[in-house]
């Protein structure tokens, strides 16, 4: 029976119905990566492609992928890396070696549930107006196993995720976990992953993504997400660099795809605010009249004087939550954080 396929207008590239393509990116994980194998092994669809790909591990993560090829050769492919390229590269790699209708991705350190992936092919198969899909997460920490509870929760203050478009990637206090979301192959953009921003090239790479259609949620947990001191989302460089790399991803967005500009406006005002608390960290008092002043000239008066007035009265208890990671900041602190965003 000859195998359907479908085309990526952008690439021209064909995908074979029904078949999943798991990427999954590592960097010196070798305490977590086999659980991680496991996990996809045990998913009750069994029509899958693992690609498992590698920037340059040195503490034996590069070994266990490599049984892992040697053992399944029919189902899991090795990427590997002899230099550490970056994530965004290291995610492109393996966006090429992907056959599957659809796109599954897994941190190597991050837990799939049994029934994963064939609930979320079942809701794809079902939505066609969908381009993709996402789901809730298991909080966990990896030193004691301990669970600190549903991703929803943590980031987004409510146990539920949302249905809707493009404008989700651009709502306040709204996250999802990229290890809890299928796409289309078909829908993901033909350039990939964009190399210039070291940390926002999932955010870029969903925006456009989802210009092209919905994404629906399955309001149920089904993957592990493992918190740990090296997790790259809380490390200080990612935080150190989050509003220069926001504002350039805005740049590229507002070129490409200018009928977005209400959505980006928006976020770029807050990217002036997040300025003005990394300066606040750092120490830079200018910086932080120098950024409140852009944006309440953007439009956002009362945030910004807000945000002036917090600063002046608890600038030392704002940095200390800061640099806390955001699960283990006060729940006041959360609260009003979401309070001036949503504004």
């Amino acid at each position: 029976m000859q195998q359907q396929v479908i085309t990526n207008s952008e690439s021209e590239r064909e995908y074979i119905s029904g078949l999943v393509s798991v990427v999954i990116p590592t960097y010196n994980q070798v305490n977590f990566v086999k659980e991680t194998f496991d996990s996809v092994l045990a998913q009750d669809y069994p029509n899958l492609q693992i690609i498992i790909t590698d920037d340059g591990s040195t503490d034996g993560t590069v070994e266990i992928i490599q049984a892992y090829a040697g053992q399944y050769p029919n189902k899991v492919i090795a990427v590997l890396s002899e230099n550490n390229t970056g994530i965004p590269a290291n995610l492109n790699r393996g966006l090429r070696k992907v056959k599957g209708e659809y796109i599954a991705w897994l941190g190597g350190d991050d837990l799939m549930l049994p029934r994963k992936i064939s609930m979320q092919v079942e809701l794809l198969q079902r939505r066609q107006d969908a381009v993709g899909c996402c789901h809730d997460a298991e909080v966990f920490q990896s030193q004691d196993g301990r669970v600190i509870g549903l991703f929803s929760e943590l980031n987004n203050g409510k146990r539920a995720l949302r249905e809707g478009g493009v404008e989700l990637w651009f709502a306040q206090n709204y996250f999802m976990l990229p290890s809890t979301m299928m796409i289309r192959a078909d829908a993901a953009p033909g350039h990939g992953f964009d190399e210039r921003l070291r940390y926002l090239n999932d955010w870029l790479f969903d925006v456009e993504v989802f210009r092209k259609g919905k994404c629906v949620p399955i309001n149920q947990v089904l993957c592990k997400y493992r918190r740990h001191e090296n997790n790259v989302t809380g490390s200080s460089d990612a935080r150190s660099i989050a509003c220069e790399e926001t504002a350039v991803a805005l740049s590229i967005i507002e070129n490409r795809y200018p009928e977005l500009y209400p959505l980006i406006k928006k976020q770029r005002v807050l990217t002036y605010l997040g300025s003005a608390i990394r300066a606040l960290i750092d120490k830079d008092l200018q910086g932080v009249r120098n950024h409140l002043k852009i944006a309440i000239r953007n439009g956002a008066m009362v945030r910004g004087t807000l945000v002036f007035i917090a600063i002046t009265l608890y600038g030392k208890y704002i940095v200390k939550q800061l640099l806390l990671p955001q699960y283990q900041r006060s729940k006041i602190f959360v609260k009003l954080s979401r309070f001036l965003k949503s504004l």
